[in-house]
């Protein structure tokens, strides 16, 4: 029996904790890591550059849950607390009646940072493998007077990199030494910190690992929307990321992971909309600032949005890090001796179709030829005066300039969350 039609459209948001766009196949990766979010695809609408407004989860999911950036909504690595004059895109979901519910792997998506603030119910499960897809059509399959909000946060790409077995030889895992393969997913914290340590080799392994945990939330993805089919009659579901995921493009920088830059590796995220009311299949290559996406939900439910949507046209997209003092502080205490000091400071971006931009708090520039250098290696800062003044002054007029004073209320502990991020 199906979900009782309502006037308002069933709304499920999935988030693909650390997934980059270009691992999946539909976004034009060489191996097929995903089939079924390819079919799913296939009739959705598929934005080709949706950019993440911070690079890591907790200030990327506010923006997410609130419409703002990083500097707006106050959530960073130093304040990791939402205040309460932030509205969510739960609370008001919830103020237009919708039930809202929310399952989460990830530490940072708890009571303790305030982002469980507007539903209805939000359950933590701190246990990885925790089954959130069985959760959720248990939930679902309860559940028939209102429309649902229904978020979840999966944790199959983030790191350890732990993909079903079976996927070992699709992946070509099979071919590698066990015990190696085993250290890499057991000593992930140490090899963040200290990168210099990660062979080719490893570097070969951990790409393949990820992919086949790609493959492996994939499968899960295309189960859960055969269920949706069957029982939910109107429905918008959208699959995205908070953040992607550096496995090795700029290791010579310190950088492993999904913290302290803003290079695309981190901040390009998938993103897809399926309405199973308008099957159609359409590709939007122009820029999406990411966390617009909370206006273009209120518009599918029904609200009047004037601006900010997904769809207007985009001439440029931002993003920013805060200063990672307490990740700093944290390596430190691991790694007496990491340097890399243009990672040690708060930093901000701007990105057009063809260029890529970042200022950094030290002072140090950068600015690629995205068109021509994908992975941001070729550092063109003295030969685009012009350019660069431009981007810089947007930057400061979108974003501001940079500001050491933080909020400290409820801060966790980095080192008792890092593990979760």
């Amino acid at each position: 029996m199906k979900y009782k039609k309502n006037r308002k459209p069933n709304i499920i948001l999935i988030v693909i904790d650390s997934l980059r766009a270009d691992k999946l196949s539909c976004y034009g990766y060489h191996k097929s890591t995903s089939p079924n979010i390819d079919k799913i695809s296939e009739k959705s609408i598929l934005f080709k550059n949706a950019f993440a407004s911070a690079p890591w989860t907790l200030p990327s999911h506010t923006s997410l849950f609130t419409g703002k950036f990083p500097l707006k909504h106050g959530v960073d690595n130093i304040n990791n607390f939402l205040d309460n004059k932030n509205i969510t895109l739960a609370e008001t979901l919830s103020g237009i009646g919708y039930d809202t519910i929310g399952l989460a792997n990830n530490g940072w998506l708890s009571k303790s940072t305030n982002l469980n603030k507007g539903f209805n119910k939000f359950y933590e499960k701190p246990k990885k493998n925790s089954n959130l897809i069985e959760m959720a059509k248990d939930y679902i399959k309860k559940k028939k007077e209102k429309p649902f909000f229904l978020f979840m946060n999966l944790m199959d790409v983030h790191m350890p990199y732990i993909p079903d077995k079976s996927l070992f030889k699709d992946f070509e895992l099979d071919k590698y030494n066990k015990e190696r393969i085993n250290y890499l997913q057991k000593e992930f914290v140490t090899y963040r910190v200290f990168p210099e340590k990660l062979s080719k080799e490893d570097l070969k392994i951990l790409n393949k690992l990820y992919d086949a945990s790609l493959a492996t939330v994939d499968k899960k993805i295309g189960q859960f929307n055969n269920f949706l089919k069957k029982e939910v009659e109107d429905y918008i579901l959208i699959i995205t990321s908070d953040h992607g995921e550096e496995i090795g493009e700029h290791i010579s920088e310190g950088i492993y992971g999904h913290w302290l830059c803003l290079y695309d590796t981190l901040l390009r995220v998938p993103l897809i909309i399926y309405d199973s009311k308008k099957e159609k299949r359409k590709k939007i290559s122009k820029l999406a600032q990411q966390h617009n996406l909370f206006y273009t939900i209120l518009e599918y439910c029904g609200k009047k949005i004037k601006e900010k949507k997904l769809f207007k046209n985009c001439k440029y997209v931002f993003s920013e890090h805060e200063h990672p003092k307490k990740s700093i502080e944290y390596i430190h205490k691991l790694n007496k001796n990491f340097g890399y000091e243009d990672i040690k400071c708060a930093k901000k971006s701007i990105r057009s179709k063809k260029y890529k931009y970042i200022l950094y708090e030290n002072g140090k520039e950068k600015l690629f030829n995205i068109s021509n250098d994908c992975y941001e290696r070729k550092n063109l800062i003295n030969k685009e005066i012009k350019l660069k003044k431009k981007l810089k002054n947007k930057i400061f007029k979108k974003l501001g300039h940079f500001d050491e004073s933080h909020s400290t209320k409820n801060d966790i502990k980095f080192e008792d969350s890092i593990k979760k991020d």
